[in-house]
């Protein structure tokens, strides 16, 4: 392991080996985006206190990730952050608090951040050993997620709109909305279901959307 402000290694003390179509390549963790990912961690933590711990590899239907655990010193926090083990580029944080029961979720690149609370209300969270992704990164390694969860393995992060068919059941309606005699109707029941490392987590309200007056559809063709 390697503890941030306390030791310093060489990246020759700190290379290791990463899968590649071409065979293996040894890269430092420098050369891949370590010394990123502790910049990123000290600056959003404000703190210097922490030990890169374990890291795991595994594959979606879009990239190839490493994801590496980030253990503090001086707090209940646990963090995740996975990168692209080709490029380095780091992409998501996931951010757990056993204390205050949240996971806090960021897409790095986007700036998106949720906020999950209650998580151990979630049927995956004593499954998942209290959402601890090394443990899940390995079973969507070795193919194991949807015989220990009973759920398919899509995406680590996915935001999809949904809209029921509920017709015109939930809508909003503006009288005179366009200021030529026409109404302007709004579907106030869509949402977007969110997964965040395969897992479906809380729903989050889409906000207003504008539909049809008589058939409760929305303009909208992703919804």
């Amino acid at each position: 392991m390697l503890t941030t402000g306390l030791y310093s290694c060489s990246d020759e003390e700190m290379s290791y080996s990463l899968p590649k179509d071409d065979g293996q390549k040894e890269m430092s963790y420098k050369a891949n985006g370590i010394s990123l990912l502790e910049d990123y961690i000290s600056t959003y933590y404000q703190t210097s206190d922490f030990v890169l711990s374990q890291e795991v590899y595994f594959s979606d239907e879009v990239r190839d990730y490493a994801v590496k655990e980030v253990l503090f010193l001086d707090t209940d926090v646990t963090a995740y952050v996975v990168y692209d083990s080709n490029t380095g580029m780091l992409l998501y944080l996931f951010d757990k608090n056993l204390t205050s029961l949240t996971l806090n979720t960021v897409d790095i690149q986007s700036g998106e951040v949720d906020e999950f609370t209650e998580i151990d209300t979630s049927p995956f969270f004593g499954l998942s050993n209290q959402f601890d992704f090394i443990k899940v990164a390995g079973e969507i390694a070795n193919g194991e997620f949807s015989m220990v969860y009973g759920v398919g393995f899509d995406l680590i992060w996915s935001n999809k709109p949904i809209c029921p068919d509920t017709g015109t059941t939930n809508m909003h309606v503006i009288a005179d909305g366009y200021g030529d005699g026409i109404n302007k109707c709004y579907r106030t029941d869509c949402y977007v279901q969110r997964y965040r490392f395969g897992f479906k987590l809380k729903n989050k309200p889409y906000g207003l959307t504008e539909a049809d007056c008589a058939t409760g559809q929305p303009y909208n063709p992703n919804l």
